[in-house]
């Protein structure tokens, strides 16, 4: 269950580089689990950060919070509003095809040089500049279907307040974006909270918020090196994540919708749905009907105090509008039909709601407006004498005192484009 209130520990852990590289390749012996083989969409919190240094040639940590396999994450330092420019760096991490479980921690190192590496995975530069600065930096990871474009933003951390700009659109409500320091900036820090004591991994986000969990470093990120590789690990080992999964759904705006989730483990004593991270009501279910796209959050606790925690997006969609026209002449015989109503000369306007017609399966309004111009009837006269020799060419066709009379239908000759009927 969740917790707001962490003991700190004070001090940071000091280890020999070559016991700190064997703990390393030890931790990643721990970390991989190579009979998973399928892939997951990521979500955000998926993963957290726990360590930055933005001096040096830069480096990263983060910790895994539920099994992740063949996914690709990427890493900026630009602000929200440039993704897909090129103004700073993006970096790609392949996690690989061997699931990376739960708790491990994943160490990124030298990210702004060439010999840049992870201790999971593979980790590569595919927008040049990624360069984290001392003085108000941060980084965004996110995943989405290339570096350009984020689907969903996963964590961010910055030493700064403000440094990745405006965060209120990225989703990540449920773990906000760490902002370590403790003075104007820092240039390094990492989290040595508690990594033994929560009864679900989802559990850890609270802790990883808390400041007093973290130690910084105000003059010379290195100094904050190396970053902790160990695991964090389940206080009961009864039971682990996933014990629900999300079931998100799509709706139109003003329909009901039931929060669903799929048991994957052990049903709980008490489901439980809420608006927001950390704060619920005791339902079983949750009939909602928001007007807006939204994110609800659904614990599960089983008995022993294991529990899990999801999200549940709410997708809003909203019905279409359209309009049939035509801009025609009358007697021109065109007809349509919409929604199984014949529209014409004699019929050429209306409003026709086509259920679930909408490419989001919404209702889809049609507005019909033909328009029949009317033709154009004018006269061609003379009044001569016989042998004056008038004639007159209407249409092509000579008229004089041999052919005096008749009709001719000039096509689109009229002002407004329709037929005009002469009659000399």
């Amino acid at each position: 269950m969740f917790k707001t209130d962490f003991t700190s520990i004070s001090s940071r852990m000091a280890m020999p580089f070559a016991l700190v590289r064997l703990s390393v390749l030890l931790f990643i012996g721990l970390c991989l689990f190579s009979l998973k083989s399928f892939s997951q969409s990521l979500s955000t919190c998926d993963i957290m950060f726990i360590g930055l240094n933005a001096d040096g040639d830069d480096d990263f940590a983060i910790v895994v919070l539920r099994d992740i396999t063949n996914e690709t994450i990427y890493f900026t330092d630009q602000e929200t509003d440039e993704i897909g420019t090129t103004n700073e760096g993006v970096l790609q991490w392949d996690t690989g095809p061997t699931t990376i479980t739960a708790g491990c921690v994943v160490i990124f190192t030298d990210v702004d040089a060439a010999t840049r590496s992870s201790s999971i995975g593979m980790l590569t530069e595919v927008n040049s500049g990624f360069n984290l600065a001392g003085g108000g930096d941060g980084i965004l990871a996110f995943v989405g279907p290339d570096n350009n474009t984020a689907s969903t933003f996963l964590a961010a951390i910055e030493n700064q307040g403000g440094a990745l700009g405006d965060l209120s659109m990225t989703g990540l409500s449920a773990c906000p974006a760490l902002t370590i320091t403790n003075g104007a900036h820092d240039d390094g820090s990492q989290y040595i909270g508690p990594r033994n004591t929560e009864v679900s991994f989802s559990d850890y986000r609270d802790s990883l918020n808390l400041l007093s969990n973290w130690d910084t470093e105000a003059s010379n990120g290195e100094n904050i090196l190396p970053f902790s590789a160990t695991k964090f690990t389940l206080a009961d080992g009864s039971c682990s994540d996933p014990l629900i999964a999300r079931r998100d759904t799509s709706i139109c705006i003003g329909a009901d919708v039931q929060l669903e989730t799929l048991l994957e483990g052990t049903l709980g004593d008490t489901i439980r749905y809420g608006s927001s991270f950390g704060s619920y009501s005791d339902t079983i279910t949750t009939i909602v009907s928001p007007v807006v796209t939204t994110t609800y959050f659904v614990n599960n606790i089983v008995t022993g105090g294991c529990s899990d925690t999801t999200m549940i997006v709410i997708t809003v969609n909203t019905p279409t509008a359209g309009t049939e026209s035509y801009d025609g002449c009358e007697g021109d015989d065109y007809s349509v039909v919409v929604n199984g109503t014949t529209y014409n000369e004699a019929n050429p306007s209306g409003t026709e709601i086509i259920a679930n017609g909408a490419a989001n399966g919404c209702d889809s309004t049609v507005t019909i407006a033909l328009v029949f111009k009317p033709n154009a009837i004018g006269t061609e006269t003379h009044d001569g004498c016989e042998s004056d020799n008038y004639s007159v060419v209407v249409n092509g066709t000579t008229y004089n005192q041999a052919n005096p009379t008749g009709t001719e239908i000039i096509t689109n000759g009229a002002a407004n484009g329709c037929d005009s009927t002469v009659t000399i």
